[in-house]
């Protein structure tokens, strides 16, 4: 007993003592160097722009692109105080906007391309004798289009839809007419944007407005593939005209340019509210309804059929034009969906957004 007496004892005197050992090592531990204070900004950004390639470096060529585009490309606004972190900031984010800005502008050329593939598959599957009848239609749709969406049309859709940080925020798009119901106010159309004057004479503006443009022409088309052979070249201007200024922009408005069904979210916790991201009802719904009812109106083409109700069939005049055709629309149609982002950023990768509630915020 005298032994374990013992033993228990001297288990006991050693745990004590590793624990004051322990104890004594944490407390006499020496207390962490302060980390070195980082260098103003201004005085890392005079180095790095010390050790940016000279002038005679780049003279030498640089066929690997490393030299080129440095420190020294971004503009200084006050040359006495030199390079600054503001200088800096202001570059990033002009750079942003104008990669967005290229990026919505080669989308809508694409889908202004695909006008020429409306075109040719259109007057291919018509007879040859309407041919350049049906090809005038497409060329002429354009610039019915375009005066209309210019007068009053771009007003109406986009007038009130301030808001897109990937375009510059649009701020001069900023008045929409409002309609009071339950409580809740709603988007009925917008009101700046006609002619593109004043405060809408905007870079950002001009952007959006080309994207859109080619959208509601697109539209447009749509219905001059539906009624092809059916009516006269005035008929089809005057139609064109009015679904460029009102009917098409309407709905756009409601569903892109912070309307009354982009705002079901926020007035009725209806989710995001209406989502249209590339036209699916603004474009291809819009105008394919308007050509069911023009279509409906006009009747069938003369000779497709007989007294006894049966149909004679029409074919067209050159297929090598439609399979072109096909081929242009498969080509624009990439500018549609990609293009709706509005935006490529983010290390160029393409940003997705609910267009509808973009513009709301």
């Amino acid at each position: 007993m005298n032994l374990i007496r013992r033993c228990c004892t001297f288990l006991i005197v050693v745990l004590g003592l590793m624990v004051s050992v322990m104890a004594y090592g944490q407390a006499a531990a020496p207390a962490a160097a302060p980390a070195a204070a980082a260098p103003p900004p201004s005085a890392e950004l005079k180095d790095t722009a010390a050790k940016a390639p000279a002038t005679t470096d780049l003279a030498k060529g640089d066929p690997g692109g490393s030299l080129t585009g440095t420190i020294n490309d971004v503009p200084v606004s006050d040359p006495k105080t030199g390079l600054t972190v503001g200088d800096v900031a202001n570059q990033v984010g002009q750079n942003k906007i104008a990669i967005n800005f290229t990026w919505t502008l080669i989308t809508g050329f694409l889908v202004m391309f695909m006008q020429a593939g409306f075109a040719m598959v259109e007057a291919g599957l018509c007879r040859v004798k309407n041919a350049n009848h049906t090809y005038m239609m497409n060329f002429f749709v354009y610039g019915c289009g375009l005066l209309a969406y210019w007068l009053i049309g771009f007003a109406i859709q986009m007038g009130g839809a301030a808001g897109n940080s990937n375009l510059g925020g649009l701020q001069s798009l900023n008045t929409e007419h409002p309609l009071t119901l339950f409580g809740k106010t709603w988007g009925i159309f917008g009101q700046n944007g006609m002619f593109l004057s004043g405060h809408t004479y905007d870079v950002g503006v001009m952007v959006i407005f080309l994207f859109e443009m080619v959208f509601m022409d697109t539209a447009l088309t749509i219905v001059t593939g539906a009624c092809a052979e059916r009516w006269k070249f005035l008929a089809f201007a005057v139609s064109s005209v009015l679904m460029g200024a009102f009917t098409y922009p309407l709905y756009g408005n409601w569903a892109w340019g912070a309307g009354w069904l982009s705002q079901l979210g926020t007035n009725l916790g209806l989710g995001k509210g209406y989502c249209d991201f590339a036209g699916s009802g603004v474009v291809h719904a819009v105008g394919g309804l308007t050509a069911l009812a023009v279509a409906m109106i006009v009747g069938p083409r003369i000779g497709k059929y007989n007294r006894d109700g049966s149909s004679n069939p029409i074919i067209g005049h050159d297929i090598s034009a439609v399979l072109i055709g096909c081929f242009i629309l498969a080509f624009g149609w990439f500018g549609f969906n990609p293009g709706s982002t509005l935006g490529l950023h983010w290390n160029f990768r393409c940003h997705p957004l609910y267009v509808g509630a973009e513009r709301q915020t």
